[in-house]
């Protein structure tokens, strides 16, 4: 990805992290219907904490997040991130959780995607049609 989209997208997803965080969710707590969480993790290879808003969808306990890069090629930065990680957290509204990041495997990513991500978020659909890449899933459950 070229230097000035990357720079495009750190700013946006700051923004809106900021607003969200500020507004306790009532701004940018959803895109298309899908609900969004600010997701915070380490960066693979800075170690400092990156925040990015995420459209989440509850299940088992935790919330699935959805690498889909709007269909792009390439897996977005963090979920890359979300890969490397022990730990992470979610704000939803103004309720901030540590989680435990699971990669979902197959053939429950597969479930999943159609079952649950697809079937609430049409638009996600579209987004695994676009893509020759398998669309990856996490797990995020609450730290006990």
């Amino acid at each position: 990805m070229g230097r000035v989209l990357n720079t495009a997208l750190r700013w946006g997803n700051r923004t809106v992290a900021g607003l969200y965080r500020r507004s306790g969710g009532r701004l940018m707590g959803s895109v298309q219907k899908t609900p969004v969480l600010v997701l915070t993790v380490a960066g693979r290879t800075s170690g400092q904490q990156r925040s990015t808003p995420v459209g989440y969808f509850p299940h088992d306990g935790g919330w699935l997040v959805v690498g889909s890069f709007n269909g792009g090629p390439v897996e977005p930065e963090w979920f890359k991130n979300l890969r490397k990680a022990d730990r992470a957290t979610v704000q939803i509204g103004r309720t901030v959780t540590a989680v435990v990041p699971e990669i979902v495997g197959e053939p429950e990513r597969t479930e999943l995607y159609r079952d649950v991500v697809a079937a609430s978020s049409p638009g996600f659909a579209a987004y695994e049609k676009k893509t020759d890449r398998t669309i990856p899933i996490a797990l995020l459950r609450p730290v006990p």
